[in-house]
């Protein structure tokens, strides 16, 4: 796989990390507002059309929604792991932050522009110049 492409994957799993563990806490949190126990209906909210959803239904997104987030964790390890050893052979400093920032912390280039006090433009460019490097 490229490097360019390898580093994508990793931004894009890492957000569909992040998505899977936003559903899961909403998940949680209805089953929060439903009291935890017993069989209570609640309304289902959203466009659904208002089905009411069982406790127990509940119970049941969550434990997949859990699976499908520490599955997608591990995934995200472990592109982490092979990433940070690219990444640790950088030779700048600077491409090292914002490598990390970007595809570790999942950083908007907005984001990183500020914390480094570049522009984004050229925090970007600092990003091509690692990957550039890595290519060889």
């Amino acid at each position: 796989m490229d490097i360019q492409c390898f580093f994508d994957k990793l931004y894009d799993e890492g957000k569909k990390l992040e998505l899977l563990q936003n559903e899961l806490e909403v998940i949680s949190a209805r089953i929060t507002e439903a009291g935890g126990v017993g069989g209570a209906s609640i309304s289902g909210g959203g466009s659904g059309g208002g089905r009411p959803h069982e406790l127990s239904d509940l119970f049941i997104m969550e434990t997949n929604a859990r699976k499908r987030a520490e599955s997608q964790k591990g995934k995200v390890e472990r592109l982490r792991i092979t990433a940070g050893v690219m990444i640790d052979t950088l030779p700048k400093n600077l491409q090292k932050t914002v490598m990390r920032q970007r595809y570790f912390y999942l950083w908007p280039w907005k984001r990183i522009a500020a914390a480094t006090h570049y522009s984004i433009t050229y925090t970007k460019l600092v990003r091509a110049e690692a990957i550039a490097f890595l290519k060889k």
